[in-house]
């Protein structure tokens, strides 16, 4: 199992020469890459001599990429093609310690010794194993390393199984087969967050918009709620957890709502987090699991959040939903 750690790096003049020679050199290399792919005439044959070989495989990757998504363009002015997103680029180098800083080792030998700054519980995890390799790449102009950790998963002694229905105005509800019932907020803040950003940017405040930050909050309570539900998985001695298969998800709500809220994003969160404290996670099909009765299967519509079944049986949707996601 792999993990990755991201913390700022604060280079010296000279290291912040080379990485941004680094920087450069990667983006010819794929501009002409990309050249290659559209058939266009290049004259550059020459090869790296910065970046590292570990990176010579990303080139191809991200040329198809870039060719995919049109993040690419031609100005006739100078006669020169361009790479939209350049700030994208990253390159992975292979020689590398942490130790009091960053010591990199270039393709000519020489060492430079960088400073960073990172949490301690990422140190403690870093102490405990070899890290493999490190990227390097810059966001809204500062240094950043992301480095990448092999972990050995822990062992569950959970002897339970549990289902876990995520939704949007409920972001998740947990249940187990002790019964156990647990009901996860964020819902009214996220639709906040975003009623808030739709004003501001309604009104042409764009400046106070970005200062909101929406995208980073909701990753930050995608986390928080994440966490407290492996919490909860340990404590409830939980073994397999059963998700919904996203495939066959499809919102019906504003396409805003669709193209904003992230079911994939909580969901990943759960799954690593859970492989970590080492849950057996399960996905399955969530067809008709709000609907069927979980006493008699008989399939019902449930009116607002409250489901009635002829049978007898009443309950959250969410719930209902949760215990025959936790059945199949």
């Amino acid at each position: 199992m792999y993990r990755t750690y991201t913390f700022p790096i604060y280079p010296n003049e000279e290291a912040k020469l080379l990485l941004n020679n680094m920087f450069d050199e990667l983006h010819i290399l794929i501009t002409e890459n990309i050249k290659n792919l559209l058939s266009i005439d290049s004259e550059f044959n020459e090869s790296p001599t910065l970046v590292p070989h570990l990176t010579l495989p990303y080139i191809d990757s991200i040329s198809k990429i870039i060719l995919k998504h049109k993040r690419y363009g031609w100005s006739d002015d100078k006669n020169t093609f361009f790479i939209k997103l350049k700030k994208h680029m990253h390159f992975r180098m292979m020689s590398f310690s942490i130790n009091k800083s960053v010591n990199i080792k270039t393709r000519h030998g020489k060492v430079y010794s960088i400073p960073y700054r990172m949490r301690e519980y990422v140190k403690q995890k870093l102490t405990q194993t070899k890290p493999v390799s490190i990227k390097i790449f810059m966001k809204n102009n500062k240094y950043l390393a992301s480095v990448l950790i092999k972990i050995k998963p822990s062992i569950s002694d959970g002897t339970y199984k549990a289902g876990l229905d995520i939704g949007v105005k409920v972001p998740a509800v947990l249940y187990t087969e002790n019964g156990t019932i647990r009901f996860y907020e964020g819902g009214r803040y996220r639709r906040f967050l975003y009623s808030k950003q739709a004003s501001l940017l309604k009104t042409n405040r764009i400046d106070l918009s970005r200062k909101l930050n929406v995208s980073r909050k909701l990753r930050d309570l995608d986390h928080k709620i994440s966490s407290k539900i492996v919490k909860d998985l340990i404590k409830f001695k939980v073994h397999t957890l059963n998700i919904e298969d996203l495939k066959y998800i499809q919102l019906k709500h504003s396409k805003q709502l669709n193209s904003s809220w992230s079911y994939e994003r909580l969901q990943r969160y759960i799954i690593y987090k859970c492989e970590t404290a080492g849950i057996k996670v399960l996905k399955i099909n969530p067809h008709y699991t709000s609907r069927a009765c979980p006493i008699c299967m008989k399939h019902n519509v449930a009116y607002k959040r409250v489901y009635e079944c002829d049978c007898g049986y009443r309950h959250h949707r969410d719930v209902v939903g949760a215990i025959n996601i936790m059945h199949k």
